[in-house]
């Protein structure tokens, strides 16, 4: 079975990996590091540079290595958006995975100001409404809310073949909506499956 984690988040895809290489997986990396945390991957797209200089940087680099997100089993994405947005870079980059892929599973894990269904229920539902205000007021970002976001986020869920949460508030806005999409074992507990039937 050939695995791609696509994109980063604290790490989680990074540890994610070694774990299931351990189990004899086929299993690629690929991120721009997830910001300054700079953390490595098989299929990096990440620069030097800041500012404006550092786009361009990235955006080349990404441009180099796209076209190896094919061919895989199964490919994890960490968020919705993990290419610029802008100029529909990321639509389209997503597209290509989708296309030429088996099976596509998004992880819960952050992306609540670019997941329009996450962001709906942490803005007006979930009970500490503060939290996705702070995270908006850091990031100016509510590209989810705009038309094109929530045309992309429909698309994407409509594609995909599941969706794994890594904790409560990331499952409970898709069991409200009841899409079906939605995976019903967490990802830290996939994990601990696989662990133990290696065991047996």
């Amino acid at each position: 079975m050939k695995v791609l984690l696509l994109g980063e988040f604290s790490a989680l895809h990074k540890n994610l990996a070694e774990g299931l290489s351990h189990l004899g997986i086929d299993v690629t990396t690929a991120s721009s590091g997830d910001g300054t945390k700079a953390i490595s991957s098989d299929l990096s797209w990440a620069g030097k540079r800041v500012g404006k200089a550092g786009k361009i940087e990235r955006l080349f680099n990404l441009s180099k290595v796209y076209k190896e997100f094919k061919g895989y089993d199964v490919v994890q994405l960490i968020s919705p958006c993990i290419f610029p947005k802008e100029l529909g870079i990321n639509k389209r980059i997503m597209k290509y995975v989708i296309n030429n892929n088996k099976k596509i599973y998004l992880v819960g894990a952050g992306g609540s100001t670019v997941n329009t269904i996450l962001a709906n229920f942490f803005r007006n539902s979930y009970k500490y409404p503060q939290l996705y205000q702070e995270i908006v007021k850091k990031t100016g970002d509510k590209w989810c809310f705009s038309p094109t976001g929530r045309r992309f986020n429909k698309y994407l869920h409509d594609s995909i073949t599941g969706y794994i949460p890594i904790m409560y508030e990331y499952a409970e806005p898709y069991r409200e909506l009841r899409i079906q999409s939605y995976v019903k074992l967490f990802l830290f507990q996939l994990i601990l499956i696989l662990l133990n039937m290696s065991q047996i």
